[in-house]
């Protein structure tokens, strides 16, 4: 299914969501990072409507939930500190409940954005979950993934230092933009993910920015 628009897409199929829409949007105004304004929702939401054509979950409206607000707290952890994944579960299961929403669906929606966070190494604990963190990884692969890497507002760090090893474990920081990509992004192969149909997808993502690393590397040395 091609969809242009996330946004439009869940109105049409569940238009009990566009209160809870136009709430999430909101905190993403003022995002000065295109790596993590609404555009990467929309990717992730129209990844996850890949990803349910060939995978079945029993609450589909709550996985769609996940993606909305997946990231609400995203912005604010720039200026805390705080984690966003654990802070944004937290806000979630609020507007929920504020928004009349049953128990099962706040349960889902927080756990699964609680565990969605690649460097928290979590387990979702629903399958909703797994789809959401594999929606979420596959925008952390492939081109728009490397445009993002550079995008990240507030990082000051040099393209690629020899001197500075890639370190064995990430913890959400890299010292050089090159770095990140041995520390995260590569690790995001496609037999990480989840569902069969994620994997997939996954495999050129990998590849292209495999060979983008590869192609850098023999740029700075003056190989090609």
């Amino acid at each position: 299914m091609k969809v242009l628009s996330y946004s439009v897409y869940l109105i049409k199929n569940y238009p009990e969501l566009e209160g809870l829409l136009t709430e999430a949007k909101r905190f993403f105004e003022g995002v000065d990072s295109p790596a993590h304004d609404w555009s990467h929702i929309e990717r992730v939401g129209k990844l996850t409507i890949q990803i349910l054509e060939n995978e079945e979950v029993k609450h589909r409206r709550a996985l769609h939930i996940s993606v909305l607000l997946h990231d609400i707290k995203r912005k604010d952890e720039v200026l805390t500190g705080l984690d966003h994944a654990k802070e944004g579960a937290k806000l979630a299961g609020k507007l929920l409940a504020k928004h009349g929403f049953d128990e099962k669906t706040i349960e889902i929606v927080v756990d699964s954005i609680r565990s969605h966070r690649y460097s928290l190494r979590k387990t979702p604990k629903y399958p909703e979950g797994k789809i959401l963190q594999d929606a979420d990884r596959l925008d952390a692969i492939g081109a728009i993934a490397i445009a993002r890497v550079f995008a990240h507002k507030g990082e000051k760090r040099v393209f690629y230092d020899p001197k500075i090893k890639p370190s064995k474990n990430y913890n959400g920081k890299s010292s050089t933009y090159l770095n990140h990509f041995f520390e995260k992004i590569l690790k995001i192969d496609p037999d990480s993910f989840w569902t069969e149909t994620a994997r997939k997808l996954a495999e050129r993502r990998h590849e292209f920015t495999l060979e983008y690393v590869k192609k850098f590397l023999r740029e700075w040395y003056g190989l090609e």
